[in-house]
């Protein structure tokens, strides 16, 4: 959580509703190279027009493999 938490900017942090410490954490994975990754799911104030912000994190390397597209 506090790596994909710290990865966003400024503007995203103040779109989150809850505490980042309550983030959903799941295995899932990345749709750029279907690479098995671990996604921090953030909900947001703009959930309904653009949906949560999700940040892919590869579970080896504790690197950021990319985010979620949002609409």
């Amino acid at each position: 959580r506090e790596i994909a938490w710290n990865s966003l900017s400024n503007e995203s942090k103040n779109t989150i509703i809850h505490d980042w410490k309550e983030a959903t954490v799941s295995d899932c994975q990345y749709w750029e190279d279907n690479q098995h990754a671990v996604c921090v799911t953030f909900n947001t104030s703009d959930d309904p027009l653009l949906g949560p912000i999700i940040v892919y994190i590869n579970p080896d390397t504790l690197k950021i493999i990319g985010y979620g597209i949002r609409e």
